[in-house]
């Protein structure tokens, strides 16, 4: 088992060139992922050795970001500790029972342990822009299921939505878990979405991303709707000034709220009344479009008549 650790074995030889390799190896990556992650203790001592070389400078030379991504990425923990009949191993012992330095490959909190130590050495370093947002992408679903203490990222998050722009969702969609699987307190959450949502991000490349996420975002049942009725307004004003292609998406998001949230239609139209209680337009609409307070917006006295 030690001969995986080795700096001149040639696991350790073989993560290495891949982490410092220029070219993404796709081939080999599969090869790994097939035949040797899956065994318990090559997957530990892969972590063990992105760690180390994530933290390392090698002649000055510093390991590939994307590439550390790629291999972690391959590796899952188990979801509970492993019975040594099960257990799926590169190097298989040759007395019949499991030695004891071995007992750690079977052990789910000791995998759990390396993986998260593997993925803070790579949030440590400084990550160029398309590594930065493909952590915050994968962050959710690959990272905070396996982590013990997943309210630890949420200032990797915060940092990423002060960035602006494309990381700003996808720091939303990680904030977004955290919230509603770990009880983090996020009370500007529906502001700084509400911020985000403009006529430059419905019209970026990234609007349909940005849009699953909004529609994603917006889906929960607990939301008042005055908040719900200050997005419905601010995406029915976008579709007036959008391309027809963002319109399109624009109007779409609406009519999903509308759909989903029943409370929300009486302000498809709702018409400002006489004293005999016949209906006139007033020609003054109380939506505030530049208020960066939801409930400011007065949209839930507002009509959808866009």
């Amino acid at each position: 088992f030690a001969a995986f650790g080795r700096p001149k074995g040639a696991f350790w030889q073989l993560i290495a060139g891949l982490v410092f390799s220029e070219q993404p190896q796709p081939v080999l990556l599969k090869r790994l992922a097939e035949r040797y992650v899956v065994q318990l203790d090559s997957a530990l001592y892969l972590l063990r050795i992105v760690t180390r070389l994530a933290r390392q400078n090698t002649g000055g030379k510093q390991a590939n970001p994307e590439r550390l991504i790629d291999l972690l990425l391959l590796v899952k923990p188990p979801t509970a500790d492993v019975k040594p009949q099960d257990a799926l191993l590169l190097a298989l012992p040759q007395e019949a029972k499991l030695p004891n330095d071995a007992r750690c490959f079977l052990s789910r909190r000791r995998h759990r342990r390396e993986f998260c130590s593997a993925w803070r050495a790579l949030f440590v370093r400084e990550l160029p822009g398309q590594s930065y947002q493909r952590v915050l992408q994968e962050l959710p679903q690959k990272v905070l299921p396996h982590s013990p203490r997943p309210l630890r990222y949420c200032d990797l998050l915060s940092d990423g939505y002060n960035r602006g722009g494309i990381e700003a969702l996808l720091a939303l969609k990680g904030l977004f878990v955290l919230m509603t699987k770990h009880n983090l307190e996020c009370p500007r959450f529906y502001r700084q979405l509400y911020a985000l949502l403009t006529l430059d991000a419905m019209n970026d490349e990234h609007r349909q991303r940005f849009a699953v996420e909004v529609s994603l975002f917006l889906s929960s049942s607990g939301l008042p709707v005055y908040m719900l009725a200050a997005f419905a307004k601010r995406l029915s004003r976008i579709a007036l000034l959008s391309s027809p292609t963002s319109a399109a998406l624009c109007l779409a998001l609406t009519y999903n709220l509308l759909v989903q949230h029943p409370p929300l239609r009486h302000i498809i139209h709702r018409p400002n009344l006489r004293d005999d209680d016949t209906a006139v337009f007033a020609g003054d609409d109380p939506y505030e479009a530049d208020e960066p307070e939801p409930i400011e917006t007065h949209a839930i006295d507002s009509s959808l008549w866009e």
